[in-house]
């Protein structure tokens, strides 16, 4: 997985980072992107967190071996700093052993 995003941005104002998934290891019957903050749970306090993704919980669907799934997420930066976003960003990957009647193909994402 890849991700891109602008090189500066302004506190309090939402960014977009797209995330492209290249899937060279098999089908998957589901794919979830999970934001996984540092001290979750651990502070009460919004002014606390320096970084909030706005779609913390993301499913992508059904991914086939070979194909590449790209996709966006907005996040916020609340106070000033160097953030690395995409070690919070886990992929969550379902399969089976042997799929008999794997999904529909899904339509190729346009960006």
């Amino acid at each position: 997985m890849t991700a891109s995003a602008p090189s500066t941005v302004r506190v309090r104002e939402d960014f977009r980072v797209k995330y492209v998934l290249l899937n060279n290891l098999q089908d998957f019957l589901a794919v979830r992107l999970v934001w996984t903050p540092e001290g979750r749970g651990v502070c009460d306090e919004a002014s606390l967190v320096p970084v909030v993704c706005r779609s913390p919980l993301s499913n992508l669907g059904y991914c086939r071996k070979g194909s590449t799934i790209s996709f966006s997420v907005n996040f916020q930066i609340l106070k000033p700093g160097l953030y690395e976003l995409s070690q919070h960003m886990k992929l969550k990957l379902q399969f089976t052993a042997s799929v008999s009647n794997p999904p529909p193909r899904r339509p190729a994402a346009v960006t």
